[in-house]
């Protein structure tokens, strides 16, 4: 599709937000990852996913445009960071980050790159 966004979610402990990718228009659910090889694969069968990976890392390589952040809160800094350096806007679950230091880091990093990073349940 024309003008569509490719996108990845971290972390399947929450469950829905994979599923809810299917309901947004012009969003293509590329990736997910999660610790969890069977879950991913699970989860990825389920939503279509072309990517299922158990290594966050991976999913900064593939170009994404956004990249959902839902892993447990103390790896929110490091994977958001990553991802807006790889050129993704980054959604995390709340909390956005454990310290006001990180997340002041997180905002200067998507001035540095340009990028959006936010927040939500």
């Amino acid at each position: 599709m024309a003008g569509e966004s490719k996108a990845g979610v971290i972390g399947l402990g929450m469950g829905e937000r994979p599923r809810a990718y299917r309901e947004i228009e012009r969003v293509r659910l590329l990736a997910v990852c999660d610790v969890d090889a069977k879950r991913v694969a699970s989860v990825a069968g389920e939503v279509g996913a072309e990517v299922a990976a158990t290594e966050w890392r991976e999913l900064c390589d593939l170009g994404l445009d956004l990249i959902s952040v839902c892993a447990p809160d103390h790896l929110h800094h490091e994977m958001a960071k990553a991802a807006m350096e790889s050129g993704a806007h980054v959604l995390c679950e709340k909390p956005m980050t454990t310290t006001l230091e990180d997340a002041l880091d997180l905002v200067r990093t998507a001035d540095r790159t340009g990028r959006k990073v936010g927040w939500g349940t």
